[in-house]
């Protein structure tokens, strides 16, 4: 099971969304993180089909995705930021559309429609029309689409957009189990998302993947260190408004406040040294100050 993107770019008029992009994917979850506007959306839909590269290519086991037509969107799953739906349908009827329309056979759907709506926790809302669902249910219902024809292949693209803090664990924990026998690339913005249960991580910028490797490998990567200051809170301000290193994190507690921040060498003499996270990795990539001229 490989899906290799080889030198793939995908440009429109004079911007190139997705630039000269080669990846190789086997089972396992794979995080693209990155900040918006950065490619992500463009990529996952070329590996979709829905779009088609302006150059390079995209093979799953040494076969053009594009020749391969319906034998790949059988395998495929695809969960994009936004997708439509009958609002006057309810869940359960609106499953059994995106089942027709995936092929599957009438006893096979209702036995897997069942399947899904217990793994994504929507059982009990199955008679609810989907237009008077929560935001983070219409998300689970999504969810629950893309797994239909229990694809090799799942493309989630900001999967956990508008779920609470609970559902994004039970999320995690379920992508992290479908991860064991099939290639999922999810994309997102949001670190947590990724950072317990990823394969590998690759983080893109302005159309580019810039940096690749397990968690692990980034942390250890970025060239700068990730310092905790403890100072008087009356201090603080000051001493925020004044840096130039990037701050990852304010910690007040009273009398004194803790400022996590990245920086090349020891930004005060009472700073101490932390382990790096993949937070901070984000930091130095994509943040504001990002960067090692800033670090």
């Amino acid at each position: 099971m490989d899906l290799v993107l080889d030198k793939v770019k995908k440009s429109f008029k004079n911007t190139m969304a997705v630039d000269d992009v080669s990846i190789g994917l086997q089972s396992g979850l794979y995080g693209l993180l990155g900040s918006n506007g950065a490619g992500k959306t463009t990529l996952m839909r070329m590996i979709c089909t829905i779009m088609n590269p302006t150059e390079g290519s995209i093979s799953y086991d040494g076969v053009d995705i594009f020749k391969m037509n319906a034998q790949y969107r059988n395998i495929l799953g695809y969960l994009p930021q936004e997708f439509g739906f009958y609002p006057d349908l309810k869940v359960r009827d609106y499953l059994k559309y995106i089942s027709a329309l995936k092929g599957l056979k009438h006893f096979a759907a209702k036995k897997r429609i069942d399947e899904v709506l217990e793994l994504t926790g929507m059982l009990s809302d199955a008679t609810k029309k989907m237009n008077d669902l929560s935001g983070g249910m219409k998300r689970r219902v999504g969810i629950a689409q893309s797994l239909l024809n229990d694809p090799k292949i799942l493309i989630l693209d900001e999967p956990t957009s508008g779920l609470d803090p609970m559902e994004r664990i039970r999320f995690r924990n379920m992508i992290g189990q479908l991860a064991n026998d099939r290639i999922v690339l999810l994309s997102t913005h949001i670190v947590s998302d990724i950072e317990a249960t990823a394969k590998e991580v690759f983080l893109m910028q302005k159309g580019k993947i810039i940096d690749r490797g397990t968690i692990t490998d980034l942390c250890n990567s970025i060239p700068c260190r990730v310092w905790i200051c403890r100072v008087k809170t009356c201090e603080a301000d000051k001493i925020i408004a004044t840096t130039r290193h990037p701050i990852a994190a304010i910690k007040n507690d009273g009398d004194y406040t803790e400022i996590k921040m990245l920086a090349g060498e020891k930004p005060s003499i009472e700073a101490r040294c932390v382990g790096a996270s993949l937070e901070d990795v984000f930091l130095y990539h994509f943040g504001e100050n990002g960067g090692e001229r800033d670090a």
